[in-house]
């Protein structure tokens, strides 16, 4: 889910602002959903934010983390690790999830890609904008404050069906 080849919903602002920014201890150490076998190590990172590696049996990534919170949700906040170089032509997009911590394990889920897909398709866009990247991921073009506005609007029908995530380490 966390960086799968199926399309995804990304942004090209942050989800959150200096204002925002929160953080739980409790989310870091590491995490297992069973059902998808990945497991997700979170460390603490340079100010405020979470060092993030995903683990899948085909694939790795390493992500920076920034959680923040809009009205009641929280969001996690993904994009590729901060202090690596991706050249000049390439923009790191951020990965938006939304996050349910209940003690020892963790909800997460992404927005819905087939909705917003739909919705972009019949000229119904976002109130932030949106278009289709060159592999067909949904990328949501407003700024910071458009996106936490429109993410404060959204129901859990806009987002996937989660993923559970267990602590695997005491």
């Amino acid at each position: 889910m966390l960086a799968s080849s199926a399309c995804l919903v990304l942004s090209l602002q942050p989800a959150y602002d200096q204002e925002s920014i929160a953080w739980d201890e409790g989310l870091l150490g590491q995490w297992r959903d069973a059902e998808d076998n990945v497991e997700v190590t979170i460390d603490r990172g340079e100010w405020r934010s979470y060092r993030v590696h995903y683990k899948h049996p085909v694939e790795e990534a390493d992500f920076t983390g920034h959680l923040t919170a809009i009205g009641d949700a929280h969001f996690l906040d993904l994009m590729p690790s901060r202090g690596l170089d991706y050249g000049a032509v390439l923009i790191p997009a951020h990965l938006v999830l939304k996050i349910d911590r209940d003690g020892e394990r963790w909800h997460a889920s992404a927005l819905d890609y087939d909705l917003l897909r739909a919705t972009r398709r019949t000229g119904r866009v976002p109130p932030q904008g949106a278009t289709f990247d060159q592999r067909q991921n949904v990328v949501l073009t407003g700024s910071t404050t458009a996106l936490r506005n429109w993410l404060r609007t959204r129901a859990e029908k806009d987002f996937s069906a989660p993923a559970t995530f267990e602590r695997i380490n005491r």
